[in-house]
C-alpha cells in the first residue's frame, strides 16, 4: 500500500466512524474549494481582460457619448420646435375664430338686409307655382277627353274598314265563281285520263301471286343466312378464346424464359466463360450427336479456349440410386428431417444422375430447427456423412484413430445462381400445348373461310329476291297511288258540283252588311261631336293659365335682377366665411397633428411635461429660425462622428458582462468564504484525533520494534497541509545499527524486512480495535530464522494477553523451539491422495 492508502485503511479499521467519513468530506471540500478558486481566477481574468478591452475602446465609446449627445440636443430643440409651432398654431386659431365671428355678424346683417326682397320673389314664385300647377290640371283633363276621342276616331275607322273588307270580300267571290267553272271542266279531262291509265294497268298480268312467291323464298333465305352467321359467330368465339389461350401460353412461356435469361446474366457476372460456353452450345446444338445439358455439361476447351469443367453423366437411371435410410424413419421424432435433397429440386435425368453418383444427392436428408437441436442424438442413430438444416450445413466424420465422432457445422451461404427457378417440364408441356392450339386455330380458320364462301353466296341471292320484290311492290304502289288519285279527283269534282250557280244570294247579304255598319257608325260621329265641344273650354282655361304663369315669371325675374348686387354680397360674404371657418379648422387640426407629434416624441402631452424639461426647453431660444438653424449646426456636428456602432454595442455589451461577472465573482468568494469555515471546522474535528491515533500506533510500533533492537517509528506525513489527499501514514525503520532510518518501500528493505514491518504494524493495531478474531495466514514466508522467531515471539506475547481476541496463526512451516504457552493451540492439517477420512 501507498502512505495514502494506509492512513485510509487504518482510519477504517481503528479509528472512529466519523474519522474516515471527516476525511472525505475534507478531500470534498479541498476539491470545491479548488474548484472555486479556478472559477473565481478565472473569471478574475476574463473580467481584466474585457476591462482591458474596453479601456482601449473608451476613446470610441467618449465619441459616441459626444455624438449622443448631439443627438438628445436635436431631440430637445425639435421638442421646442414642436411647442413654438402648436403655441404659434394656436395663437393663429384664436385670431382665425375672431374673424369668423365677425364675418358671421356681417353676414346676418346683409341676409336681415334683403328678407323684404326675398319675400316678394318668394310670392311671386308661389303665384307662378300655383299657375303652373292649374296648367298641368287643366292638360290631364284635355289629355282624358283626347284619348276618348281617338278612342270614337278608331271605331269609325274600324267602321270603314268593314265596309271595305265586304266588298272586297265579294269581289273575291266573284273571281272564285269563275274559276270554279274553269275547275270543273279540268277535273272531267283528268278523271277521263286517270280511267284509261287503270284500264291499261288492269290488262297486265297480276303480280300479287308473283309477290307472294318472292317473299317466301327471302324468308327461306334469310334463315339460311342467320343459321350460317350463328355458327360462325361460334367459330369465330372460339378462335378468339383459343388465341387468348394461346397468348397466355406464351406469357407464360416467355416468363419462364426471362428466368433463365436471368440466370445467364448472373452466370454471364459470376463465370463468364461459362456463360460464352451456353451461348456457343445454344448455336451449335445440331453438331452433337448425343444431349447436351448446359450449363453443367459443356466441352469447348480445344476449340474456343475456354476455362470451362465438363462431365460425362453415368449411364444408369436417377432412379437406381437408394438412400441408405427410410424417409419415415428420419421424420420422426426427435429428428424431424423432412425430406432428401434429391427430391428439393428439378433437372434432366442425366444431371440427377450425375449429382446422386458425384455428391449423393439422394442421400443427404435436410432437418428442421429441431435436428439442428438434437445433433449429438441424430449423429448417434444414423450413420450419416452429411445433412441441412434451414440455415446450416453438418458433416460427421469418424476419427481413423480413436473412431471418435466428429460432427462439423457450416453456416450456408446466400443462394447466387440459382434463385430463379425454372421449370422445364412447365416449359415442355406449355410448348405442347402451344402446338395443339395453334392446330386447332388453323381448323377454325378454315372453317370460318367456308362459311364465310356460303354466306356471300346466300347474300347475292338475298339481294337478286329483294330487287325482285322491290319491283313487284312499286308496281302495286303504282296502282293503289292511281286508285287514290281518281278517288280525290270525284270527291272533288262533286264538290264543285255541289257549290251554287248564281251569286245573287251573295250580292244581297253584303249590302245588308253594309247598310248594319254605317247605321253603327252614326251614334259614334254624335258622340265624338260633344267630346270636343266639352274640350274647347278646358283649352280656353289652358290659355288663361299660360299667360298669368308667364306674367308670374317676368315679374320674379325683375324682382331677382333688382336684387342681384345685393345677393353678390351676401354670396362673397357667406363665400369668406366658408372660407375662414374650413382654415381654423384645418389651423386646429393641424395644432393637433403638432400635439400628436409631440406627445410620441416625448411619450406625454404638452402639459404633463416635468418641471425639468419645462426649464430645459426655456433656456432654448423662441424663434423657430434660429431653433432650425440650431437643428442644422447640431445635426453637421453630429454627421462629423463616423461611429463604429459594433465597437459601442460591444463596448457596453462587455459592460454588462463585467458587471455581471463582477456579482457572480462576489458569490463564488461568499461560497469560497464559507468552504473554508466548513474546512476549518472539519479540520479540527479530524486532524486532532487522528494525530493521538498516529502517536498510539507509533508508541506500540516503536516498543515492538525496541523489543527486536531495531528502531520503528510512524507518522501522519503530507506534502502541504491543506491538501488532505496527500495525506498518509509514514512507516520509517531500520534493521542495522549502521544504517539510518528509511521509510518502508519495496525499494529499500528485503521481503522478509518488509514482513516482520507489516507484522509488526497490524499488531500495533490490534490493540486500538476490538474485534471477535483475526487470521494470519503465512505471514512468516521470506523471513530470516532470526525475524520470523522475534516475530512469533511478539505474536504470542501481545495475544495471551487477557481480554485479548481469538488469533489464527496459519503458516506451512514453523521453526524449532519455538515459545509455546497454555493459551496456545496447535491443529496439524495433512491432505493427499492416500488421505482417508
Amino acid at each position: 500500500m501507498t502512505k495514502i492508502e494506509i492512513l485510509e485503511a487504518t482510519e477504517k479499521s481503528v479509528g472512529p466512524t466519523e474519522m474516515y467519513n471527516w476525511h472525505l468530506h475534507l478531500k470534498t471540500l479541498q476539491q470545491s474549494k479548488k474548484e472555486l478558486k479556478s472559477k473565481c481566477d478565472e473569471k478574475e481574468k476574463h473580467i481584466e481582460k474585457l476591462r482591458r478591452q474596453n479601456e482601449r475602446n473608451r476613446q470610441e465609446m467618449q465619441r459616441h457619448n459626444e455624438y449622443q449627445d448631439y443627438l438628445n440636443q436635436i431631440t430637445l430643440l425639435e421638442k421646442k420646435k414642436h411647442v413654438l409651432d402648436y403655441e404659434a398654431h394656436r395663437a393663429k386659431f384664436e385670431m382665425l375664430r375672431e374673424q369668423v365671428a365677425k364675418k358671421k355678424a356681417e353676414l346676418n346683417k346683409a341676409k336681415d338686409d334683403v328678407k323684404p326682397k326675398i319675400r316678394l320673389i318668394e310670392n311671386w314664385k308661389a303665384f307662378s307655382e300655383k299657375c303652373r300647377q292649374n296648367m298641368v290640371e287643366t292638360d290631364i283633363n284635355i289629355k282624358k277627353l283626347s284619348h276618348v276621342c281617338k278612342v270614337k276616331q278608331d271605331s269609325l275607322y274600324k267602321k270603314d274598314d268593314e265596309i271595305e273588307e265586304a266588298r272586297q270580300s265579294l269581289n273575291q267571290k266573284k273571281s272564285e265563281f269563275a274559276d270554279c267553272k274553269k275547275k270543273k271542266l279540268s277535273l272531267r279531262k283528268l278523271l277521263e285520263q286517270l280511267e284509261l291509265e287503270r284500264t291499261s294497268l288492269e290488262e297486265e298480268q297480276d303480280v300479287q301471286l308473283e309477290l307472294r312467291d318472292t317473299d317466301a323464298n327471302l324468308s327461306r333465305t334469310c334463315d339460311k343466312m342467320m343459321r350460317l352467321e350463328l355458327e360462325l359467330r361460334q367459330l369465330q368465339d372460339d378462335s378468339k378464346n383459343a388465341e387468348d389461350e394461346r397468348k397466355g401460353i406464351q406469357q407464360q412461356i416467355q416468363i419462364l424464359q426471362n428466368q433463365e435469361n436471368m440466370r445467364l446474366e448472373k452466370l454471364r457476372l459470376k463465370y463468364h466463360d461459362t456463360h460464352e460456353a451456353v451461348m456457343w452450345l445454344k448455336q451449335n446444338k445440331g453438331r452433337f450427336q448425343g444431349q447436351v445439358f448446359e450449363p453443367i455439361m459443356l466441352l469447348m476447351r480445344d476449340e474456343k479456349h475456354l476455362r470451362v469443367n465438363a462431365v460425362r453423366a453415368p449411364g444408369v437411371p436417377s432412379n437406381s440410386f437408394k438412400p441408405s435410410y427410410s424417409l419415415d424413419d428420419l421424420k420422426k421424432r426427435p429428428y424431424c428431417f423432412v425430406s432428401y435433397l434429391r427430391e428439393l429440386f428439378d433437372a434432366p435425368d442425366a444431371i440427377v444422375s450425375y449429382l446422386c453418383q458425384r455428391y449423393r444427392v439422394h442421400d443427404v436428408p435436410v432437418g428442421t430447427q429441431t435436428t439442428k437441436e438434437n445433433v449429438e442424438q441424430v449423429t448417434k442413430t444414423f450413420s450419416l456423412r452429411n445433412f441441412y438444416t434451414p440455415e446450416s450445413r453438418f458433416a460427421v466424420k469418424k476419427s481413423f484413430y480413436s473412431g471418435q465422432i466428429i460432427t462439423s457445422n457450416t453456416a450456408l451461404r446466400e443462394p447466387r445462381l440459382l434463385t430463379e427457378a425454372l421449370d422445364v417440364e412447365q416449359c415442355q408441356q406449355l410448348q405442347k400445348q402451344l402446338q395443339l392450339l395453334d392446330s386447332q386455330i388453323a381448323t377454325k380458320n378454315t372453317q370460318i373461310d367456308d362459311l364465310h364462301g356460303k354466306h356471300r353466296n346466300l347474300s347475292r341471292e338475298d339481294n337478286e329476291l329483294r330487287k325482285r320484290k322491290k319491283q313487284l311492290g312499286e308496281r302495286k304502289s303504282k296502282c293503289r297511288a292511281l286508285e287514290q288519285r281518281i278517288h280525290l279527283r270525284k270527291e272533288s269534282l262533286m264538290a264543285l258540283e255541289a257549290s251554287k250557280d248564281s251569286l245573287e244570294d251573295e250580292e244581297l247579304q253584303t249590302k245588308q252588311k253594309i247598310r248594319k255598319i254605317l247605321n253603327e257608325k252614326g251614334p259614334i260621329l254624335v258622340n265624338l261631336v260633344e267630346l270636343n265641344k266639352k274640350k274647347l273650354p278646358l283649352l280656353q282655361d289652358k290659355s288663361c293659365s299660360d299667360l298669368s304663369y308667364r306674367s308670374a315669371l317676368l315679374k320674379q325675374m325683375k324682382e331677382k335682377g333688382e336684387s342681384e348686387e345685393v345677393f353678390k354680397v351676401i354670396a362673397y360674404l357667406q363665400e369668406e366665411y366658408d372660407a375662414l371657418k374650413m382654415h381654423m379648422s384645418s389651423t386646429r387640426k393641424e395644432g393637433k397633428e403638432i400635439l400628436e407629434v409631440f406627445r410620441k416624441l416625448c411619450c406625454c402631452t404638452l402639459s404633463d411635461l416635468s418641471k425639468a424639461m419645462l426649464h430645459q426647453l426655456s433656456q432654448l431660444p423662441n424663434d423657430i429660425d434660429e431653433i432650425d438653424a440650431s437643428i442644422i449646426d447640431a445635426r453637421a456636428r453630429a454627421d462629423c462622428y463616423n461611429i463604429n456602432m459594433q465597437v459601442v454595442d460591444e463596448f457596453v455589451q462587455r459592460l454588462a458582462d463585467i458587471e455581471k461577472m463582477t456579482e457572480e465573482v462576489r458569490q463564488l468568494k461568499d461560497k469560497l468564504q464559507k468552504v473554508e469555515q466548513d474546512n476549518f471546522q472539519a479540520k479540527e474535528k479530524w486532524l486532532a484525533p487522528l494525530q493521538l491515533l498516529v502517536d498510539e500506533i507509533n508508541k506500540r510500533f516503536s516498543s515492538f520494534f525496541a523489543s527486536m533492537d531495531c528502531v520503528g517509528q510512524v507518522d501522519l506525513h503530507y506534502e502541504n497541509e491543506e491538501e488532505y489527499d496527500t495525506y498518509g501514514i509514514r512507516i520509517q525503520v531500520k534493521f542495522r545499527s549502521a544504517s539510518k532510518l528509511a521509510e518502508l518501500t519495496p525499494f529499500h528493505q528485503s521481503g522478509g524486512e518488509r514482513s516482520v514491518s507489516t507484522m509488526l504494524y497490524l499488531l500495533a493495531l490490534q490493540e486500538l480495535n476490538k474485534c471477535p478474531f483475526r487470521v494470519v495466514d503465512e505471514i512468516n514466508q521470506g523471513m530470516d530464522p532470526t525475524n520470523e522467531r522475534r516475530v512469533f515471539d511478539i505474536i504470542v506475547n501481545t495475544v495471551s494477553i487477557n481480554e485479548t481476541s481469538q488469533y489464527f496463526f496459519i503458516t506451512p512451516k514453523l521453526l524449532p523451539d519455538l515459545p509455546c504457552n497454555d493459551k496456545m493451540t496447535v491443529h496439524c492439517v495433512f491432505n493427499g491422495p492416500h488421505v482417508t477420512i
